[in-house]
């Protein structure tokens, strides 16, 4: 079974139950924690902590466990209430807050960007806004013309001028540091149609519309279902 959403392997402190059982080690206190996104001054670096408060006590624990280190060098600009349904950048991975039976809120990271309207949500977390998003094979523009992996593909035309915004984003993250590496001038792109097959890896994968627009489904659910009287 294709994972969409998988545990963020190097956070500590991934949900509610978890942070609730390490504030009462800390403290022998139950509170309950909230998590939030910090952001710094003169800094990219961000941080998740939750955060509990008894009274005027406010009782910070990492989730990460950088946020003590970071408050070190630099001042904090802002910090935002993680709720359900948020999709947020934080240690180079793209995170979403959901809600878990047993668990509460709890963090999942983003796996694959299966669909268009979630290229657009991920790429504001970039500050990247109104942008549509084509989904494309990409192959390095040289003479051998390797394969580089499957991309969605932005564009946003610029109403100063009539021209327009490019940008990339990888559908499977684990490629990320490898295509981003490129630029997308040295890319030669190849739109994916409805009811092609995607290889990767040891998954299939088939393009698939609605009404919201392109995406990817697991070949073997759609396979699956389509057996199913």
């Amino acid at each position: 079974m294709v994972q969409y959403f998988i545990e963020p392997e190097f956070c500590l402190v991934p949900d509610w139950l978890t942070a609730r059982n390490e504030l009462f080690k800390q403290i022998h206190k139950l509170l309950d924690p909230v998590p939030y996104l910090h952001l710094y001054e003169r800094s990219n670096i961000k941080t998740i902590n939750w955060i509990a408060t008894d009274g005027d006590e406010a009782y910070v624990l990492p989730a990460y466990g950088t946020h003590k280190d970071v408050a070190l060098f630099f001042e904090e600009k802002k910090r935002i209430q993680i709720q359900k349904g948020n999709f947020f950048q934080c240690q180079g991975e793209i995170l979403v807050a959901a809600e878990q039976i047993g668990r509460g809120l709890c963090f999942k990271q983003l796996a694959i960007v299966f669909s268009q309207t979630l290229a657009q949500m991920v790429a504001e977390t970039g500050n990247l806004k109104d942008y549509e998003f084509i989904l494309c094979k990409a192959y390095e523009i040289s003479q051998e013309h390797p394969f580089v992996g499957y991309i969605w593909s932005g564009y946003k035309t610029n109403p100063m001028t009539g021209g327009g915004f490019t940008t990339i984003l990888p559908v499977f993250t684990e490629d990320f540091h490898k295509i981003l590496q490129y630029e997308k001038p040295d890319l030669h792109l190849i739109p994916l149609e409805v009811g092609e097959v995607m290889k990767y890896k040891d998954q299939r994968f088939i393009v698939k519309s609605d009404e919201e627009g392109v995406y990817i489904d697991d070949l073997s659910n759609a396979l699956l279902n389509k057996r199913r009287p």
